[in-house]
């Protein structure tokens, strides 16, 4: 039987769950709304929908995003410069894991000054240069020495002396 139009229909006249069970509403019942609709309505009700729940739930979402981030700080410094090697085309990957290890491999500092701040992490070649988003190409660096750097390869920073600048 139907939960939407309450008629009784056969087996087949439903849409199937996963382990085999038959879904509440009839298929004629579920396609029902989509023929109403166009399907690019549907994308913009679904974004209408989206933005009311997000500024009605805006306070709680922060929260849940602030303690993911809390959480699991590689992953976000990760996912920030996959967003970033995505834009410039680069080759490679960072996981989070990696991003984590290789803060922990450098005792939590700079890989160039050596204080401990907070840290960014840096692509020794650049990514507009042509260099890897890999984690063999990245070194920890605080904020500092890695604005200063900004895209010059390393040993072009270090001949102009950026590091000395800084030390």
């Amino acid at each position: 039987m139907c939960l939407r139009c309450g008629r009784e229909l056969r087996a087949d006249a439903f849409y199937l769950l996963p382990p085999g069970k038959p879904y509440g509403a009839c298929r004629e019942c579920l396609g029902f709304p989509n023929r109403r609709r166009p399907a690019g309505d549907q994308r913009a009700l679904a974004s209408a929908r989206n933005r009311r729940y997000n500024r009605s739930h805006r306070s709680a979402i922060s929260d849940k995003q602030r303690q993911r981030r809390r959480a699991t700080p590689g992953l976000t410094v990760a996912e920030c410069q996959r967003y970033r090697a995505r834009k410039k085309r680069a080759t490679g990957s960072i996981s989070g894991a990696e991003v984590t290890a290789l803060y922990a491999e450098y005792g939590h500092r700079c890989a160039y000054c050596g204080r401990q701040r907070s840290l960014t992490l840096d692509h020794v070649r650049p990514l507009s240069k042509g260099g890897e988003h890999t984690i063999r190409s990245a070194a920890p660096a605080c904020v500092r020495c890695n604005s200063s750097k900004h895209d010059r390869d390393i040993l072009q920073w270090l001949a102009s002396g950026g590091f000395r600048a800084i030390a």
